[in-house]
């Protein structure tokens, strides 16, 4: 355990990503045919990391880089979670 008033030189863990296009990421498939037709087919390291743990419907704070998606990892699943059918 580092002292009191000293930084720990390990740095948080990252976890594997291991998804290679938005088609794994169980997105609607219209959210899906939306994300391909404004020309993405890979998903970003922080996308790929959080849309699925967000679409399970759990919490998180991402911190990374601008620039490297991190509005389309909150939005998308966001939008996954709107059900078209619904009328207020």
């Amino acid at each position: 355990m580092p002292a009191a008033g000293s930084e720990s030189a390990e740095a948080p863990a990252t976890p594997a990503v291991a998804t290679s296009t938005f088609d794994a990421l169980d997105l609607p498939a219209p959210l899906r045919r939306a994300v391909a037709d404004l020309g993405f087919a890979t998903p970003s390291a922080v996308q790929a990391a959080t849309i699925p743990a967000l679409l399970a419907g759990r919490d998180l704070v991402g911190v990374a880089q601008t620039g490297t998606g991190k509005t389309a990892a909150f939005g998308l699943p966001l939008l996954a979670a709107i059900d078209p059918e619904l009328r207020a």
